[in-house]
């Protein structure tokens, strides 16, 4: 039997600040159970950095920082990625100055591929460094490149990023740029593939979004532990994801 970790995005026009966990999980070993609990949650504690990047802001972003700053590596190139499976790597950042501490303010950057964890330490000292982890996850099939601003006393610099995502083996693929009338519910299904020639098992199943709801295929609380056993090359119905539109703005979870 075969174990494994996938995210699968729901987009539906809004980012949520105040995240709620929702699991899905084993219970003695026959059943599973749907329980809620109140918690921060979201990739491993990394967050979205996406935000509109006005012109002024660029063009007040540091051309030379090697008078300032080094980064390792240079530049972070993912390479291909299959959708729904997040992939972190750590990027070091080196203050050049022999006799002046930088203050590390924030990450922010203009595409909703990549997530970033603040900085390990708040505050790098003269020829010290600090780190930040740097995820992609794409939300649609293709290469993807852009960049992060780091935001310093010292000013704000541009780290470039890149990736390409390819098409899941598991067959799963975000659902992005749904539009809904208010009081509207939208409750897809998530179908999952088997690619393997034995079984696997799916433990559990996690939600970032409050305002998304996780609900069995059947509509049941609970149910047996082999309606998340899926067979050989074989598609499942494995979770029904619920979200009812009381609110006008956009609104982002993700599904582990």
């Amino acid at each position: 039997m075969s174990y494994i970790s996938i995210w699968w995005t729901v987009s539906l026009l809004v980012l949520i600040s105040v995240i709620e966990k929702t699991h899905l999980t084993t219970h003695d070993n026959s059943h599973g159970f749907v329980s809620t609990s109140r918690e921060s949650y979201f990739i491993d504690d990394l967050s979205n950095i996406h935000q509109d990047i006005s012109p002024e802001f660029r063009s007040s972003v540091i051309s030379d920082m090697k008078k300032y700053v080094k980064f390792e590596p240079e530049y972070l190139d993912f390479k291909q990625r299959a959708l729904g499976v997040p992939h972190l790597e750590k990027v070091l950042l080196f203050n050049i100055h022999s006799n002046k501490s930088i203050d590390m303010t924030s990450i922010s950057g203009s595409t909703v591929h990549f997530h970033s964890s603040f900085f390990e330490d708040k505050q790098i000292p003269p020829l010290g460094n600090t780190s930040f982890n740097v995820v992609f996850l794409g939300r649609e099939e293709g290469i993807v490149e852009s960049n992060l601003f780091i935001h310093t006393t010292e000013g704000h610099f541009k780290y470039q990023v890149k990736g390409s995502s390819v098409s899941s083996p598991y067959r799963l693929r975000p659902i992005t740029n749904v539009k809904l009338p208010l009081n509207a519910t939208f409750s897809p299904m998530i179908y999952m593939f088997n690619p393997h020639l034995e079984s696997i098992q799916v433990i559990e199943i996690y939600s970032s979004g409050g305002d998304f709801h996780l609900e069995l295929p059947s509509g049941e609380l609970e149910g047996p532990k082999d309606m998340w056993e899926i067979p050989p090359l074989q598609r499942k119905a494995i979770i029904r994801v619920r979200f009812f539109a009381k609110t006008e703005r956009n609104h982002t979870a993700y599904v582990r």
